[in-house]
């Protein structure tokens, strides 16, 4: 059998970032049950899984986010809410869209300065939680604000 010589004992595993703001950037997003058939079943979760990497900070563990889709079956504030969740985090990163959708592919490579917190979770069938980084993405400013 071969032997593969490379420096293992030289690589560190990833950690989370501080809280704080930090740039960041989109690597991957992939259109999860994103059909004409499954965005009209009730059963599947329809979203765009994010990857974000930190940018400013090596060895940060990648970050993931998704954007949840708006479906048929949802009542007016839920597909309001998720369109509005799109549309703010398009804006943290300039993205384009206009005013009757967007294109996936304009995400990758997108870069944003945002805050990020810490969070954690617990994956299924473990009793280990597990420390992550959460985006915090910026909400719209409502226009009645000022008033």
């Amino acid at each position: 059998m071969p032997r593969f010589e490379m420096p293992l004992g030289d690589v560190r595993a990833e950690t989370t970032a501080p809280e704080g703001m930090h740039d960041v950037r989109i690597f991957s997003a992939q259109e999860i049950g994103c059909s004409k058939e499954e965005l009209a079943d009730e059963g599947v979760a329809s979203r765009i899984s994010i990857g974000v990497a930190v940018e400013d900070t090596p060895g940060i563990k990648p970050i993931n986010h998704a954007l949840w889709i708006p479906k048929p079956n949802h009542d007016e504030k839920q597909r309001t809410d998720r369109m509005r969740s799109i549309r703010n985090f398009f804006a943290a990163f300039s993205v384009p869209f206009d005013a009757d959708g967007f294109t996936t592919e304009d995400l990758v490579g997108a870069t944003a300065t945002v805050r990020l917190k810490l969070s954690t979770y617990t994956p299924k069938g473990s009793d280990d939680e597990i420390e992550q980084n959460r985006l915090v993405i910026p909400t719209e400013e409502r226009d009645d604000k000022a008033a």
